[in-house]
């Protein structure tokens, strides 16, 4: 769903500032456009639409969607984020390409550190998709909520999203949301010391994570529940069980290279309080 959450892999750190939403690296903007007036030939025109310069182009909001994820994707925030706005501009008000530009422009303003805007913006999102039926992606709205809240260290208010998210997830049917809900909310409860809440939400989490193994969605978000469930383990001093959640991750490839790259400094944090620094080096 590319909107996997792996903060709890600091939390072994000496700095926990600014914890818990996703990031996205790299800015890269289309900046150069040229354009042939012919009389057959649609001219690329340059615009500037609420402050954005924009390229006018003969597609629909439903084709700037699928630009703005492959550019999200691709690590290109800046060149999605115009890419989202264009498709807000052009969708019908109460439509779900609409919604769903909402939705990605918050997401894009989570990881930029606009955490009004994107609770604004996903706010927005979750009434139309409620005004629309989708109860479904209405979650992952109010879930976007409470990461936008939980990056700008409002825990009161992202645990209060993530409930919500967690709701109307299981209204739907969700399995997939409702995993991933229900793993950021346990976040919340290791960040103000509710461990045992913690631990009881990772362990639910990873039951549906189970439920829906078959599902393409569930071997990667079970790796991020047992990172975090391996995070929370060696806070309470529970060296071994968190070791072997790290030497079980250690050959996953669901990982991405920041999320392995974390793990790694944890596990190495881990060794040394084992008393083995040969290995701390070595990871």
């Amino acid at each position: 769903m590319g909107r996997e959450l792996l903060a709890l892999l600091r939390s072994t750190t000496k700095t926990h500032a600014r914890r818990g939403a996703e990031q996205l690296f790299g800015s890269e903007l289309c900046s150069t456009i040229s354009a042939v007036r012919t009389l057959l030939v649609l001219a690329l025109v340059c615009l500037t639409v609420a402050g954005r310069s924009l390229v006018a182009q003969p597609r629909d909001p439903g084709s700037a969607l699928a630009e703005a994820r492959k550019l999200e994707s691709d690590g290109k925030p800046a060149a999605a984020l115009e890419a989202y706005h264009w498709a807000l501009d052009a969708s019908q008000p109460q439509s779900l390409d609409r919604a769903r530009a909402l939705l990605g422009v918050a997401t894009i303003e989570t990881g930029q550190g606009h955490y009004a805007d994107a609770r604004r913006h996903a706010a927005s999102a979750a009434e139309l998709f409620d005004a629309l039926g989708d109860g479904a992606q209405a979650s992952l709205a109010v879930n976007r909520q409470g990461l936008a809240s939980l990056a700008a260290g409002d825990y009161d208010e992202a645990k209060r999203f993530f409930s919500a998210a967690v709701d109307r997830s299981a209204r739907a049917g969700f399995l997939e949301g409702r995993a991933e809900q229900l793993g950021n909310l346990a976040n919340v409860y290791f960040y103000v010391g509710a461990y045992a809440d913690a631990s009881r939400l990772y362990d639910e989490a990873l039951v549906l994570a189970a439920t829906g193994a078959a599902e393409p969605w569930a071997p990667r978000r079970r790796r991020l529940l047992m990172a975090n469930q391996a995070a929370l383990y060696q806070r309470l001093g529970r060296d071994q069980e968190a070791l072997a959640l790290y030497q079980d991750l250690g050959a996953s490839t669901d990982l991405r290279p920041r999320e392995r790259a974390l793990l790694l400094v944890n596990l190495g944090v881990l060794y040394r309080r084992l008393g083995d620094p040969v290995k701390a080096l070595a990871t």
